[in-house]
């Protein structure tokens, strides 16, 4: 089914605007699922809510689509549909529109034989779509469907349709150059199966039918479904497909590939996995049926998702009691007057609902001046941007000895004395590695963490000197997520796995320790975390605020198994800096992992300025594959541990866009930084084909630098698209 909303998305910006190539970006800004998908889906979820009950599917059908379709009543249907949405007792109106063919894809992968395929088709089209040639043409897709995915050549299944439902005498380029709008099935899903048929591949299949000009979305769906049946999907276009689909959307795929699941491809077209694989892959938890879907962190009432389209922007909530009914029209609207009527564009290039557009818009407002004039122009140049992420050696002891005080604060918390005893156990084991570390690099002073009373009056000092205080931001996010009783490569590791730690006393401890410096207001510390705890859910498909919690626990405990697995001192040194020769066995272990904990990484190694000690904040993905071969080797080792890769560019994710753009409005230095990205997921994908080509028997860590690679692009594509987004706002507000 997903080939259909493939199609679909793809496909949506050029209806009514045909574009007569198939040279085009298979998705853009502009891009959005529609009634294609919507209607697919809500098929789909008819399917696994008959269970196998024909007799109740046509029931089920008219549920589903009244349901889904009130739910997103501007996704483009036709008059007559929306009205028949709409009713009380919905009767089928004798049209023979394309609409039944873009939907019914998913009896035709459900179906377990060709009159199954049939019979589906029809209990799920005559509810609306009462007229032979809307019968007619739902059946053809759902036909070539089930042939398709049962392993038919492409000659017997034209022989099929020509010989039950069209004659296809014609050539996609024979038509292309006179071909105009047209939703009847007649002439539409023709040209859909022509374009299947022609194709050479997936792709090809969708970028041919859309090429056709017309109602490029609906004919995109239908020779997506059949070509995603014939061919399977490539791996990368799935996930680039699903960043378009909401939680609910997302809810009826996943169950529904569960059960019919398709094939994944690789570049080559060779079959990888099923697909369902790869959705479970890229969600933790998919959300219960009858669950509200968050629009917006804060209005956690929201229950539709709101397209950015000018017609869709707000979402309808009609459908739903009054007492449930969220009371944001008047705050959306008048937000939207603050930001100016650019938000539309915005959103768009975001690909983000309106609230959430208007509000990045608005964010670089909320900062106190002070807080601006904390973040004077950075400067860095192209070479030395990695500097900005750079902590000396002060400020790396004053957030190290901030991550001590949380863990003791959570210690004191803890009822259990024998709890109590452990956690006091793992602090001085951890303080130990950083102490290790830190002596290291400066064996003229004694490591030493500093008490509350020390740390603050240090902090005061150090602000003071600071002309730039971008460190402290980059300093209170890690301190946000710090989470103790990380794996420190020891044998009470297993023991440290059992300790809880209360994240919420935890987080108020951090706030109240932040803003006796007066540097940042809570909002700002606040929006910090959940812009970190919104990326990481963008990035990774996962939900909640634990999973970004826990995925710091699994990175570096990833880390700690590779330590053990392999001789950890020339890997250390790559990994972690120079600052690590000379240590050797468990100290060497229980530093690395202790700083890794830290959410750091030492400087050394990575061509930076003297004077930092460490890199914080995701800047770590900013140097992987500079700074010579051992750090080129160490990116490689580093990123065979997907959860490491994920939490880090989160953190740089949410610096660029809470600290160099919404506080300090700084579009070039945000533009440095996604370039420098750029330049260190281009070597990555270097080193990754030398790996396939001289350890190709290593299949388990080219698959996790494959996610590794997956996880940056992603948050570098969702970087980009902010960054764009903030410069058409500057310029919209100027």
């Amino acid at each position: 089914m997903i080939g259909a909303i493939i199609g679909d998305i793809a496909g949506s910006r050029f209806e009514r605007a045909s574009h007569k190539s198939k040279e085009f970006e298979l998705f853009d800004r502009k891009c959005r699922p529609t009634d294609d998908s919507v209607m697919s889906l809500a098929v789909a979820k008819a399917i696994l809510e008959s269970e196998g009950n024909t007799e109740a599917l046509s029931e089920k059908a008219i549920a589903c689509m009244q349901e889904l379709g009130r739910l997103y009543p501007n996704a483009g249907y036709g008059g007559t549909f929306r009205k028949w949405i709409q009713a009380d007792d919905p009767k089928p109106y004798n049209s023979y529109g394309n609409g039944s063919a873009m939907r019914v894809s998913p009896c035709g992968f459900a179906a377990g034989s060709l009159d199954e395929a049939k019979e589906l088709s029809a209990l799920v089209t005559k509810v609306s779509h009462d007229h032979p040639e809307g019968m007619k043409g739902a059946e053809a897709i759902a036909v070539a469907v089930y042939m398709a995915k049962t392993g038919e050549s492409k000659d017997a299944i034209r022989e099929f349709i020509e010989e039950n439902y069209y004659k296809l005498d014609f050539t996609i380029d024979g038509i292309c150059k006179d071909y105009k709008f047209d939703v009847s099935c007649q002439g539409s899903v023709p040209v859909a199966l022509e374009a299947f048929l022609e194709s050479t591949d997936f792709e090809d299949a969708v970028r041919t039918a859309i090429s056709v000009g017309g109602d490029s979305d609906t004919i995109g769906a239908m020779a997506g479904s059949v070509a995603e049946a014939f061919y399977g999907v490539p791996e990368g276009i799935v996930y680039d497909a699903i960043d378009f689909l909401d939680a609910r959307q997302m809810e009826i795929l996943y169950y529904f590939e569960k059960k019919y699941s398709s094939k994944v491809v690789d570049e080559d077209g060779h079959p990888t996995i099923e697909l369902f694989d790869v959705l479970d892959a890229a969600v933790d938890k998919i959300i219960p049926a009858g669950t509200t879907i968050e629009v917006d962190d804060e209005y956690p009432d929201d229950s539709v998702h709101g397209y950015a389209d000018k017609d869709a922007m707000v979402p309808d909530f009609s459908s739903f009691d009054e007492q449930n009914k969220p009371d944001i029209g008047d705050e959306i609207i008048g937000l939207i007057g603050k930001a100016s009527s650019g938000v539309f564009k915005i959103a768009k290039e975001a690909r983000e609902d309106v609230l959430s557009a208007t509000k990045n818009i608005m964010n670089s407002q909320t900062y106190e001046e002070a807080e601006v004039e904390n973040l004077k122009q950075n400067n860095f140049s192209d070479n030395s941007i990695l500097e900005m992420f750079g902590l000396t050696y002060e400020q790396s002891l004053l957030m190290f000895s901030a991550q001590k005080l949380i863990a003791e604060h959570d210690k004191r918390l803890t009822k259990s004395e024998s709890k109590a005893a452990l956690k006091e156990k793992w602090i001085a084991e951890w303080e130990q590695g950083i102490a290790t570390y830190l002596d290291n690099i400066d064996k003229e002073r004694e490591c030493k963490l500093l008490t509350r009373t020390e740390l603050q009056e240090r902090f005061k000092t150090e602000l003071e000197k600071s002309n730039n205080r971008t460190w402290y931001y980059i300093t209170a996010l890690e301190l946000s997520e710090f989470v103790p009783y990380t794996p420190l490569g020891g044998d009470n590791d297993k023991d440290y796995s059992k300790c809880k730690f209360d994240e919420k006393k935890g987080y108020d401890f951090v706030l109240d320790l932040l803003l006796e410096h007066g540097c940042l207001s809570e909002q700002a510390i606040e929006r910090l975390d959940k812009t970190y705890t919104k990326s990481m859910s963008q990035i990774s498909g996962k939900t909640g605020k634990l999973v970004t919690k826990v995925m710091i626990v699994v990175a570096v405990g990833a880390i700690a198994a590779a330590f053990a697995a392999i001789a950890a001192g020339p890997i250390a040194v790559a990994l972690f800096g120079e600052s690590f020769v000379g240590l050797t066995g468990a100290a060497l272990t229980n530093a690395c992992l202790a700083l890794a904990g830290g959410g750091a990484i030492a400087a050394g190694g990575t061509g930076i300025a003297g004077g930092v000690a460490t890199i914080a904040g995701g800047g770590a993905l900013l140097g992987l594959a500079g700074g010579g071969t051992a750090v080129g080797i160490g990116s490689a080792f580093m990123l065979s541990a997907p959860e490491y890769a994920l939490t880090q560019a989160a953190k740089l994710e949410t610096i660029l866009k809470e600290v160099v753009l919404n506080a300090q409005q700084d579009v070039v230095c945000a533009q440095k930084i996604i370039a420098r990205y750029q330049k260190q997921i281009e070597e990555l994908n270097k080193q990754l084909t030398k790996m396939e080509l001289e350890d190709e028997k290593n299949k388990k860590d080219i698959k996790n630098i494959k996610i590794c690679i997956k996880y940056l692009k992603k948050s570098c594509k969702d970087m980009n698209a902010f960054a764009s987004a903030y410069e058409v706002g500057l310029q919209t507000e100027a």
